[in-house]
């Protein structure tokens, strides 16, 4: 029986033993090995382009959509999906998810929604790694 069986017998924890039989199967005493030969370089924020997760509040009344979009579409933020969470009061929860977005417009389109009276406040903005949504 080979040495590191032996010892992965021996031991106490099923995760030392787990590990030993990952070990085995990737032909190594350790499965992360050096990476330093994939040198791979990291774009600039603006040339990023994914899609976001964006959650505001507004105020609940007829025609703020309406605004609200406008802005999106002059920043050339193109919109997946919207969907109003629930209400506090006068203000709206609003939940959106953009197509793939650039850095740029997406500042640009959180600059011009954080000036317009109808939006309380914009609470999350956040990029989306999932390449499903794009």
């Amino acid at each position: 029986m080979p040495r590191i069986i032996r010892n992965a017998i021996r031991c106490k924890k099923c995760g030392d033993i787990i590990e030993s039989t990952r070990n085995i199967l990737a032909g190594c005493t350790g499965r992360v090995g050096c990476t330093c030969y994939e040198m791979k370089s990291i774009l600039p924020p603006e040339e990023i382009i994914s899609p976001c997760y964006i959650r505001m509040l507004v105020e609940d009344r007829p025609g703020v959509w309406a605004t609200i979009a406008s802005a999106f579409g002059e920043n050339k933020v193109s919109l997946k999906t919207v969907v109003q969470k629930r209400s506090l009061g006068t203000l709206a929860e609003i939940v959106v998810i953009t197509y793939g977005v650039s850095e740029f417009a997406l500042r640009k389109a959180a600059e011009a929604l954080s000036k317009l009276a109808v939006v309380a406040r914009i609470c999350n903005i956040i990029r989306v790694e999932d390449s499903t949504l794009d």
